[in-house]
């Protein structure tokens, strides 16, 4: 068969990940949260996966497909999210990779700043 130079996949916006501007910054943010809460000999993972961590100001979980009942991330009828801010209630879901199938908990709510402040407060809590 032959290769046709024609021949282009054109994926629509959103497709790998959330489908507005907002969405795209969330997304950033995870990533760069992710790293950052990660050991440098890890980070290279944590930019596509996440990382399991917690503390005081947010909670990050890398997807699980381990399918145990008893599982938080991907057992039950209502698993628990990827990401939390603690105090705001942020929440954010993604299938398998940061920007995949994403679901923001009351992205009406949101807005650039208050995402800038998530994100800011996560990575002050780390240092």
């Amino acid at each position: 068969m032959d290769s046709d130079p024609n021949f282009q996949i054109i994926m629509a916006h959103g497709a790998e990940g959330c489908d507005d501007a907002l969405g795209d910054f969330i997304e950033a943010g995870m990533r760069i949260i992710g790293v950052a809460a990660t050991p440098s000999a890890k980070a290279e993972w944590a930019n596509k996966y996440g990382t399991n961590f917690e503390n005081d100001v947010f909670m990050m979980h890398r997807f699980c497909w381990c399918g145990e009942d008893a599982c938080a991330w991907c057992g039950g009828n209502e698993p628990e999210p990827n990401f939390r801010h603690k105090e705001l209630g942020l929440a954010v879901r993604w299938y398998k990779y940061i920007g995949r199938g994403m679901e923001i908990s009351n992205p009406n709510h949101l807005n650039a700043t208050g995402v800038a402040r998530v994100i800011l407060e996560c990575l002050d809590s780390l240092s």
